[in-house]
């Protein structure tokens, strides 16, 4: 019943079933992925999405386990101390697994706790203003600021973020003034930059859609290497006159605990990266401005060694902490 629920929910959704081409796994025990953000936000939507398809496909459940809190902290806590077995995976992603590691002079967790096993998703950071603001590229932006006697005020989800850790660097490469406005999660900064008690933030665009659209909100320009599919006529910083360099995007995969089997970790990495090559699934992620991408566990793990050093250079720079 269970089986023919997830089918019936992925043909609505026009998500056509796929057929893998290895054989699915004799144990038919749950998946279980602990997610460390709250149901219902974009990355935890994004989530249920790929398990769908990726139930269909093998015959197993997937149990998404809500463990928000702590910048991460709480749920990759818990990864680290269940079976190495392959039946329990993180969400893990560039804040809890690569930005925590300078952030925080303590941690009950470091990377030899995990196994990468494969990417699942980029969110690409946009930035934005509020529609009355005068600013309607980066360069007058940049300039905006360095004319205001105060500079201007930016908003983020908290110090550390990779908003945060963006606006910083765009600051370092432009030299403009702007102080920094730590919220308590994306939304609030949203709010008040509709309200332009905030004067820029970058955001993913899945968290702005709908403002933008509504024309409350203005993007200005993408923190990426190239166009996102969702706003082909956005600039990326480098077409905005700015820096190539002033680019991030927060990338989120799968983890297992450490000394996992090899040929789990592969299985599951197959698995989860032939559901990532159907076009649905891609289609649906680049209507949100969110690009599906894979990556050998190999390849996963140089990304998040270079991250951790990269961002970590950053937070030191900012003299971020979350202590």
């Amino acid at each position: 019943m269970k089986r023919r629920h997830a089918l019936a929910v992925l043909l609505s959704a026009g998500i056509a079933p796929l057929q893998f081409a290895h054989a699915a796994p004799a144990d038919a025990s749950p998946l279980t992925i602990v997610v460390p953000f709250v149901p219902g936000a974009a990355t935890d939507a994004l989530t249920r999405l790929i398990s769908q398809q990726w139930t269909n496909k093998t015959g197993r459940m997937v149990i998404v386990e809500n463990r928000p809190g702590s910048n991460g902290i709480i749920a990759a806590d818990a990864v680290k101390r269940v079976a190495p077995d392959g039946r329990t995976l993180l969400l893990s992603n560039f804040g809890s697994n690569a930005v925590n590691y300078s952030l925080y002079s303590k941690l009950p967790y470091s990377e030899r706790d995990f196994t990468p096993v494969t990417l699942l998703f980029r969110l690409p950071s946009l930035l934005v203003v509020p529609a009355a603001s005068p600013a309607r590229t980066a360069q007058e932006l940049v300039a905006l600021a360095k004319r205001s006697p105060q500079g201007l005020l930016y908003g983020s989800a908290g110090s550390g973020s990779g908003a945060h850790l963006l606006a910083e660097l765009m600051k370092s490469m432009t030299q403009m003034p702007a102080t920094h406005v730590p919220y308590r999660g994306v939304a609030p900064g949203v709010v008040d930059l509709v309200a332009g008690r905030i004067d820029f933030m970058f955001s993913s665009y899945s968290s702005v859609q709908k403002l933008v659209e509504a024309g409350q909100l203005r993007v200005l320009a993408a923190a990426t290497s190239k166009r996102l599919p969702a706003l082909p006529n956005v600039p990326t910083m480098k077409e905005a006159g700015l820096s190539e360099q002033i680019v991030m995007d927060q990338w989120f995969g799968l983890s297992a605990p450490a000394n996992t089997p090899a040929d789990v970790v592969a299985a599951l990495h197959a698995q989860f990266a032939e559901v990532l090559r159907d076009p649905a699934i891609v289609q649906r992620m680049n209507e949100q401005g969110v690009e599906a991408v894979s990556a050998t566990p190999a390849e996963f793990a140089a990304l998040i060694k270079a991250d951790t050093e990269r961002l970590g250079r950053l937070v030191k720079a900012v003299g971020a902490s979350a202590d």
